[in-house]
């Protein structure tokens, strides 16, 4: 399930106007979805919600006026859902790769790792006016893990072997995590990576359209 954008715009069309604008556009999409056709392996309201929540969660002033003028160039209702699917394709996914060989740390066993609430956001945030490289858990639920500390410090026994990690690019992943979770979009990816790894044959009728093009995109490692 997706949850629905806010629905008073929070951007000042005074000085953010582009900004503005742009939510306006996905709060009108959500709108109109049902009646939209849609054009991409997303619906039109994960679309609409993806882009708008983008928008809410974007990391830099900079980084939201560049992407709310690409939504706001998109005159027709394809052209957004096909920004939706850039995006989509070439942010969330990149984040979402090879999941499967990601390392259990040794300091916990895989059964305590496995334990943990699937509410929990697989993500951290760099906390603004902190100590560097001090970290905030981002989680919907952490109330539910008992001892849970609210930040960690991430160190390094050598910086220049193993640098820690930039807090900009954890800054893009928790927006695009954040994004994607309310939107909808990341249980849409994980539906179809989990039917395309049971699916032997595509089916006659096009059902397995949306199987095809993940597929397609994994394959092309996008």
């Amino acid at each position: 399930m997706s949850t629905p954008l806010p629905h008073h715009n929070p951007f000042d069309r005074a000085y953010l106007l582009a900004s503005h604008c742009a939510y306006d556009r996905c709060l009108d999409l959500e709108c109109r979805n049902t009646v939209v056709k849609k054009t991409g392996p997303l619906t039109v309201l994960m679309c609409a919600r993806f882009l708008g929540y983008i928008l809410i969660e974007a990391p830099t002033h900079v980084g939201r006026e560049y992407f709310a003028l690409e939504v706001v160039r998109c005159d027709e209702d394809e052209a957004i859902q096909a920004l939706a699917e850039l995006y989509k394709n070439h942010f969330i996914r990149c984040f979402r790769l090879d999941k499967s060989h990601t390392l259990v740390p040794s300091c916990r066993s895989a059964e305590e790792e496995n334990s943990l609430p699937q509410t929990v956001a697989s993500h951290i945030e760099a906390k603004k006016k902190d100590p560097a490289d001090y970290y905030r858990p981002a989680a919907t639920q952490l109330y539910f893990i008992e001892g849970f500390k609210p930040e960690v410090q991430l160190t390094t026994p050598d910086p220049r072997i193993y640098p820690l990690p930039d807090p900009q690019y954890l800054a893009i992943h928790a927006a695009c995590a954040r994004a994607a979770h309310l939107s909808g979009v990341a249980k849409h990816i994980d539906t179809a990576s989990h039917e395309m790894a049971e699916t032997e044959a595509l089916e006659d009728d096009r059902g397995s359209g949306d199987v095809l093009h993940h597929a397609l995109m994994r394959h092309l490692n996008i």
